[in-house]
């Protein structure tokens, strides 16, 4: 009996099954399935699970084809957006664990160690990141080694520098006249940060390359380690900082050594990799100062109330903004949806449609962000209870403030994606820059004087110039009175 190996790939349609049935039919012949690697998996369809009929109806017939073409054109997007959605919720989930097992104190001080985390991959997302994932896909395929060597380089000299200046800056920090608890992390934070990077550019280099399915797997073996690591914790009740991050830098490393093995076979020369950080360095000088600004704008405030308040402070903020969550996942997912409708909307049927789009998006969004917030503030005490336990429970009062902070910072979502529509980005600048000065001027002082209500208004504030600066910068761009007026007939 003749024996046939069937390759499904990305050509492989309803026709092509059909036909394989007619020749198993006709000629008796044993059918081996294979998948090529890029299209090992489209379980969703039927493929490879022995649906070899033909659709009864041409009707039904393009509808299947349809949908595999759409699944084959959307798949990356499809995992990406699987990929956002097990880092968003494992990311809740580590919160929960952390505060529950550390306690605020304890919780407070990784907090504080995080937000270093933070600011070092902003600098390493702007010098790295973000202009290999806009100059790589533009590399011609023979260049291909040269460019990812040069850049798998950079991303190991500034993981290493990372680690180096933690490291010593840590316990040198003890010696400033604001303490921010950080003492005896500066090994552990060294090593979370530096090997935190490294699974981030390891994912980010996946994408490049369109495999989107790598970099979800890749993602899920690293956070749900991190997470058996630190139920682990829980369980056994430990109560060190310093050990969860040493387990994050573990569950990141983790991944990292199994995302090296499918990175693509790499060379190195010095002239391509001096030219290399040259290139980025023209792309990302702007990003670099940029991406400072960003996290002192967002970071700062929080940062100096655990100097002066203490690092129960930070842990107080960083747990009860984690039970309003929903609402960010939310808008991240309206981000990936939102943007490119409106631009295509403004460029095909020009700024009043766009207009009319932004005000149902507003309406639904604030319709939905509402609810949230308002069942959030509601249940706020039994919510904290469940999560967090008793020691929170003094804490809970926050929740209000993050559900005013929600509300008006989703404002500035339709404001962000109508500028970015019609191509006007200067303001986002400007809007840093306020913030920044804001938060180096004020957080001392709201801290040291009005104690957590004062942080909390200052991070109100922090909403409240991006929405008003981006407001003035819209109405003038597009006045609302000029492109919805009526037309005289």
């Amino acid at each position: 009996m003749p024996v046939l190996f069937w390759n499904i790939g990305t050509n492989s349609d309803c026709n092509s099954l059909y036909y394989l049935n007619r020749v198993v039919t006709a000629h008796k012949t044993i059918v081996i399935f294979g998948v090529s690697a890029y299209d090992a998996f489209e379980p969703s369809l039927g493929i490879g699970t022995g649906v070899t009929d033909k659709p009864k109806s041409n009707a039904l017939q393009r509808t299947w084809a349809w949908s595999l073409r759409l699944h084959r054109t959307y798949r990356d997007t499809n995992w990406a957006m699987v990929d956002q959605g097990v880092v968003s919720g494992v990311n809740f989930l580590t919160m929960v664990i952390l505060a529950r097992s550390l306690g605020v104190e304890q919780f407070g001080r990784f907090s504080i160690a995080w937000l270093v985390l933070l600011f070092f991959k902003s600098i390493q997302a702007a010098l790295v990141v973000s202009p290999m994932m806009s100059i790589g896909p533009k590399q011609a395929p023979e260049a291909l080694p040269l460019y990812y060597g040069a850049v798998v380089v950079q991303q190991a000299a500034i993981a290493l520098l990372t680690f180096l200046f933690i490291a010593v800056a840590v316990p040198a920090a003890g010696m400033m006249p604001v303490d921010l608890g950080l003492a005896g992390l500066g090994l552990a934070l060294g090593a979370a940060a530096a090997a935190d990077q490294l699974q981030d550019f390891v994912r980010r280099y996946l994408y490049t390359r369109q495999r989107a399915f790598a970099a979800c797997w890749n993602d899920i073996v690293c956070y749900g380690f991190r997470t058996v690591l630190l139920l682990g914790m829980l369980y056994f009740g430990a109560t060190s900082s310093a050990l969860a991050l040493w387990l994050v830098a573990a569950s990141s490393a983790l991944a990292v050594g199994i995302g090296a093995l499918l990175i693509e076979p790499v060379r190195f020369e010095r002239p391509v990799f001096f030219a290399t950080c040259g290139h980025h360095w023209a792309f990302s000088k702007w990003l670099f100062g940029s991406s400072i600004l960003r996290w002192m704008s967002g970071h700062l405030i929080v940062l100096m109330s655990g100097g002066i308040l203490g690092a129960y402070a930070v842990g107080a903020i960083r747990s009860t903004t984690n039970i309003l969550a929903p609402v960010q996942v939310f808008l991240l997912a309206l981000s990936n949806i939102a943007p490119v409708k409106a631009a295509r909307l403004f460029h095909d049927e020009g700024a009043a449609r766009l207009l009319r789009y932004l005000g149902k998006l507003t309406l639904v969004g604030m319709a939905v962000t509402v609810a949230m917030v308002i069942f959030g503030s509601i249940f706020a005490d039994q919510i904290v209870r469940l999560l967090y336990g008793e020691d929170y429970l003094p804490y809970a009062y926050l929740i209000h403030w993050w559900a005013i902070i929600y509300l008006i910072g989703f404002l500035e979502f339709p404001l962000e994606v109508g500028l970015k529509a019609i191509e006007h980005t200067r303001p986002f600048f400007y809007t840093v820059v306020v913030e920044a000065i804001f938060a180096a001027s004020a957080s001392y002082l709201l801290a040291l004087y009005f104690g957590l209500p004062g942080v909390m208004f200052g991070i109100l504030v922090v909403k409240i110039i991006p929405v008003s600066v981006l407001s003035v910068s819209f109405l003038r761009r597009l006045p609302p009175w000029r492109h919805l007026a009526a037309p005289k007939g």
